[in-house]
Formats: C-alpha cells, sequence, structure tokens
C-alpha cells in the first residue's frame, strides 16, 4: 500500500507544478497552426496556434487540483456528518440520514450537466456541488465505523470520565476513521476527474480552463489530419494513467482494511 500511495503523491505532485514544465503560455497563440511536433513543440501545435504540450500540463494540473477540491471537500463533509450523527443520533442523526437518501438518488453527473448547461459555474463551484452530491456515501460508512468505535470499552471509559462529544470525536474516533476517509477520498477522486473531463468534453466548461476533455473535443474535429494523433492521444493516456492509478490506489487500500477481501486473495 505504500508503494501506491507514494505513486498517488508523486502524480498529485507532478500535477500541481506541471505549470512550471510548460515552456509556452498555453494561451500564446502565435504559432503556425497545426505545425508538426518538433524539439520545440512535442506534441505540435492545435488549430489555434497553441502549443498542445503547454496546454496538457495545465490541464493536467486543472484536473489535479478539481480533484482534491472534490475529495478533500467530501472527506470533511464525511468525516463531520458521519461522526456527529453516532455521537449524537436522535433527530440529527434521522435528518442526515434523510437527506443522505435524497442527495444518493439524485443523477450527480446529469444533474452537474443541467446546471452546468443553465448557469455556466465556475469549476471551483462544480468542484463544490459535486462534494455535497457524493459525501453522503462516505457519512454513512464512517457513520456506521464511529457506532462501533464509539461502543468500544475505552471510548465508553473516557465518555464516563467526561469526556465530552468534541473530544470524542478528535481524541477516539478520527483516528481510527481516517483510512476509511482517506478510501473515501480516492473514489471521490477518481469520480471527480471522469466528471470534470465529461463537462468539458461537452464544452459545458469555459473553454479559458485548460482541462482534457476540452482538448479531446478540439482534437476530434480534424482526425483527418496527419498529425491528429499527437492531439489526442496525450489527454487520452493522462487520462486513462489518473483513473487506473486511483483505482488500483482504491483496492490495495481496500485490501488492507478489509480482511475478509486479503484472506480471499490469499486463498
Amino acid at each position: 500500500m505504500r508503494a501506491a500511495l507514494f505513486a498517488l503523491a508523486a502524480i498529485l505532485l507532478l500535477g500541481l507544478i506541471a505549470p512550471y514544465l510548460a515552456p509556452y503560455d498555453p494561451s500564446d497563440f502565435s504559432f503556425t497552426p497545426f505545425e508538426s511536433p518538433s524539439l520545440k513543440h512535442p506534441f505540435g501545435i492545435n488549430d489555434g496556434g497553441m502549443d498542445i504540450f503547454s496546454e496538457w500540463l495545465y490541464a493536467y494540473r486543472n484536473a489535479i487540483l478539481f480533484g482534491l477540491s472534490v475529495a478533500s471537500l467530501g472527506v470533511i463533509l464525511a468525516l463531520l456528518v458521519g461522526i456527529l450523527s453516532a455521537l449524537w443520533g436522535g433527530w440529527f442523526d434521522w435528518l442526515m440520514l434523510r437527506v443522505g437518501d435524497l442527495l444518493l438518488a439524485l443523477p450527480n453527473l446529469l444533474l452537474l450537466i443541467l446546471i452546468a448547461a443553465f448557469f455556466q459555474p465556475s469549476s471551483w463551484l462544480l468542484a463544490l456541488l459535486l462534494a455535497l452530491l457524493s459525501f453522503p456515501l462516505g457519512a454513512r460508512v464512517i457513520r456506521a465505523q464511529a457506532r462501533i468505535t464509539r461502543s468500544s470499552l475505552h471510548v465508553v471509559a473516557a465518555s464516563q470520565m467526561g469526556g465530552g462529544s468534541l473530544y470524542l470525536a478528535y481524541r477516539h474516533l478520527l483516528p481510527e476513521l481516517l483510512p476509511l476517509a482517506l478510501l473515501g477520498a480516492l473514489g471521490r477522486f477518481k469520480g471527480a476527474i471522469i466528471a470534470q473531463t465529461t463537462l468539458a468534453f461537452l464544452g459545458l466548461l469555459s473553454p479559458m480552463e485548460k482541462s482534457l476533455g476540452m482538448m479531446i473535443r478540439q482534437a476530434m474535429g480534424f482526425y483527418y489530419l496527419e498529425g491528429f494523433i499527437y492531439w489526442i492521444l496525450p489527454p487520452i493516456l493522462l487520462l486513462w494513467l489518473l483513473i487506473s492509478a486511483f483505482a488500483l490506489a482504491l483496492f490495495r487500500v481496500e485490501e488492507r482494511l478489509n480482511p475478509r477481501l486479503k484472506g480471499a486473495q490469499l486463498a
């Protein structure tokens, strides 16, 4: 699992520093359109006279930032709601379960497409909406595990000695629930990248924000050109790499957390 997490950390770090590796401004359209790949332009030039390699690096960074925003907001909400529901119970627990039922029943991607089409919100607002729509499933998992941990002897003893809800949550529940939160974050990150790529491919994100989906959409309009493959292949390969890396890391973390999966693998 350490190797998988190390690889993910490297992918995230490279994505964050990608703009500093770009040889040109991705909005610079001073180059010759449809120029073939060269040492100066490894992926060539697109129809607008912009360096595709620089576009690719900025799109990589934007995908990482979008995924991190959705994953971090979703994990915070899931931990907060799940732990408080387990500790407080009563009307708060009932209300959170009903709100979760409502959000889980909504088709997330379809709703994002409609919102993006009619209101043209920024990517940050779409990330917030996706986090709000996707946190209930993680909150339920965390709530179930928090209820088990809440009834353990050391937590009961701490409660009887005067430990309040915030103390129990921070000192006893949160450390044991962080691995589950990590598992949920990996899933949300993967889903967020797919959602952003889909919205950009449909033309529902700002063309000023470079994205892998936008690059694929633009490249497909020139499939008849010889340099088409150098334009469309890099964003597709990067998208495949990101989704595969997070999916594999998700499997490794789940195997580590679920003894039954580990036993099945050994058998």
